[in-house]
Protein backbone atom coordinates (compact mmCIF):
# COMPACT_ATOMS: atom_id res chain seq x y z
CA UNK A 1 0.00 0.00 0.00
CA UNK A 2 2.39 2.69 -1.25
CA UNK A 3 0.37 5.71 -0.08
CA UNK A 4 0.44 4.35 3.47
CA UNK A 5 4.17 3.53 3.70
CA UNK A 6 5.13 6.88 5.23
CA UNK A 7 3.79 9.53 7.56
CA UNK A 8 4.95 13.13 7.99
CA UNK A 9 4.09 15.01 11.17
CA UNK A 10 4.30 18.78 11.34
CA UNK A 11 5.33 21.29 13.98
CA UNK A 12 2.48 23.07 15.78
CA UNK A 13 0.81 25.69 13.62
CA UNK A 14 -0.94 25.75 10.29
CA UNK A 15 2.10 25.40 8.02
CA UNK A 16 2.19 22.25 5.91
CA UNK A 17 5.19 22.90 3.67
CA UNK A 18 8.09 20.45 3.78
CA UNK A 19 9.99 22.97 5.93
CA UNK A 20 7.21 22.76 8.56
CA UNK A 21 7.77 19.03 9.14
CA UNK A 22 8.87 17.94 12.61
CA UNK A 23 9.56 14.31 11.66
CA UNK A 24 8.76 11.61 9.15
CA UNK A 25 8.53 7.84 9.44
CA UNK A 26 8.77 5.25 6.66
CA UNK A 27 8.18 1.51 6.56
CA UNK A 28 11.14 -0.36 5.11
CA UNK A 29 11.55 -4.08 4.53
CA UNK A 30 9.32 -6.82 5.86
CA UNK A 31 10.97 -10.23 5.48
CA UNK A 32 8.33 -12.82 6.41
CA UNK A 33 8.39 -16.54 7.14
CA UNK A 34 5.27 -18.63 6.82
CA UNK A 35 4.55 -22.07 8.27
CA UNK A 36 1.40 -24.17 7.86
CA UNK A 37 0.10 -25.65 11.12
CA UNK A 38 -1.75 -28.87 10.20
CA UNK A 39 -3.21 -29.38 13.66
CA UNK A 40 -4.85 -25.91 13.80
CA UNK A 41 -5.31 -25.57 10.01
CA UNK A 42 -3.70 -22.15 10.16
CA UNK A 43 -0.78 -20.17 8.82
CA UNK A 44 1.79 -19.04 11.35
CA UNK A 45 3.56 -15.95 10.00
CA UNK A 46 6.55 -14.20 11.56
CA UNK A 47 8.45 -11.23 10.27
CA UNK A 48 10.50 -8.17 11.07
CA UNK A 49 9.26 -4.76 10.06
CA UNK A 50 12.01 -2.23 9.41
CA UNK A 51 11.19 1.38 10.25
CA UNK A 52 13.18 4.55 9.60
CA UNK A 53 12.34 7.84 11.32
CA UNK A 54 13.95 11.20 10.58
CA UNK A 55 13.43 14.33 12.60
CA UNK A 56 13.90 17.74 11.07
CA UNK A 57 13.04 19.64 14.24
CA UNK A 58 15.64 19.14 17.01
CA UNK A 59 13.03 20.13 19.61
CA UNK A 60 11.23 16.87 18.83
CA UNK A 61 12.70 14.31 21.25
CA UNK A 62 9.88 11.75 21.34
CA UNK A 63 7.04 10.91 18.99
CA UNK A 64 4.62 8.17 18.05
CA UNK A 65 3.29 6.70 14.84
CA UNK A 66 0.54 4.12 14.46
CA UNK A 67 0.65 1.38 11.84
CA UNK A 68 -1.64 -1.50 11.02
CA UNK A 69 -1.38 -5.05 9.76
CA UNK A 70 -4.47 -6.32 7.94
CA UNK A 71 -5.29 -9.66 6.40
CA UNK A 72 -7.46 -9.69 3.29
CA UNK A 73 -9.03 -12.53 1.34
CA UNK A 74 -9.18 -12.94 -2.45
CA UNK A 75 -12.12 -10.53 -2.70
CA UNK A 76 -10.07 -7.86 -0.84
CA UNK A 77 -12.29 -8.09 2.23
CA UNK A 78 -10.43 -7.34 5.44
CA UNK A 79 -10.85 -10.40 7.66
CA UNK A 80 -8.55 -9.22 10.44
CA UNK A 81 -6.72 -6.05 11.40
CA UNK A 82 -4.46 -5.04 14.29
CA UNK A 83 -3.02 -1.63 15.06
CA UNK A 84 0.34 -0.98 16.69
CA UNK A 85 1.97 2.13 18.14
CA UNK A 86 5.63 2.89 17.53
CA UNK A 87 7.38 4.89 20.25
CA UNK A 88 10.16 6.96 18.68
CA UNK A 89 12.96 8.54 20.73
CA UNK A 90 15.83 10.61 19.43
CA UNK A 91 18.81 11.45 21.63
CA UNK A 92 21.14 14.44 21.48
CA UNK A 93 21.62 15.64 17.93
CA UNK A 94 20.61 12.29 16.44
CA UNK A 95 18.66 12.90 13.24
CA UNK A 96 17.71 9.39 12.11
CA UNK A 97 16.71 6.28 13.98
CA UNK A 98 16.04 2.85 12.57
CA UNK A 99 14.13 0.26 14.52
CA UNK A 100 12.75 -3.21 13.96
CA UNK A 101 9.34 -4.31 15.12
CA UNK A 102 8.63 -8.05 15.41
CA UNK A 103 5.42 -9.26 13.79
CA UNK A 104 3.63 -12.51 14.53
CA UNK A 105 0.32 -13.39 12.92
CA UNK A 106 -1.84 -16.49 12.87
CA UNK A 107 -4.34 -16.83 10.05
CA UNK A 108 -6.98 -19.52 10.55
CA UNK A 109 -7.70 -20.98 7.12
CA UNK A 110 -11.32 -21.34 6.07
CA UNK A 111 -12.32 -24.74 4.65
CA UNK A 112 -11.16 -25.14 1.08
CA UNK A 113 -8.62 -22.30 1.21
CA UNK A 114 -4.84 -22.09 1.33
CA UNK A 115 -2.32 -19.38 2.12
CA UNK A 116 -2.51 -18.24 -1.51
CA UNK A 117 -6.07 -17.04 -0.81
CA UNK A 118 -4.88 -14.33 1.60
CA UNK A 119 -2.65 -11.26 1.57
CA UNK A 120 -1.10 -9.17 4.33
CA UNK A 121 -1.29 -5.38 4.08
CA UNK A 122 0.87 -3.02 6.13
CA UNK A 123 0.67 0.73 6.43
CA UNK A 124 0.46 3.73 8.68
CA UNK A 125 -2.88 4.68 10.15
CA UNK A 126 -3.25 8.10 8.48
CA UNK A 127 -5.71 10.93 8.79
CA UNK A 128 -7.34 12.07 5.52
CA UNK A 129 -5.02 15.11 5.56
CA UNK A 130 -1.91 12.94 5.98
CA UNK A 131 -3.00 10.69 3.12
CA UNK A 132 -3.60 13.73 0.90
CA UNK A 133 -0.13 15.06 1.79
CA UNK A 134 1.49 11.71 0.87
CA UNK A 135 -0.28 11.59 -2.47
CA UNK A 136 0.71 15.16 -3.31
CA UNK A 137 4.29 15.31 -1.96
CA UNK A 138 5.94 11.97 -1.38
CA UNK A 139 7.51 9.87 -4.08
CA UNK A 140 6.94 6.36 -2.79
CA UNK A 141 7.89 3.04 -4.38
CA UNK A 142 5.00 1.74 -6.45
CA UNK A 143 3.17 5.10 -6.53
CA UNK A 144 3.95 5.82 -10.18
Amino acid sequence: MPDLQAVVRFKPGTGRADTDAAYGVRLLTVPMNCHYEKKDKSLDIAGKLGISAIRTDTLTKEAQADYFVAIVNRSDTIIGKREFTLDLKWSGDQRRIEITDELHLVIPLAAGTSGADYAILLGFQLTPEELEYNRAHLKLPGSD
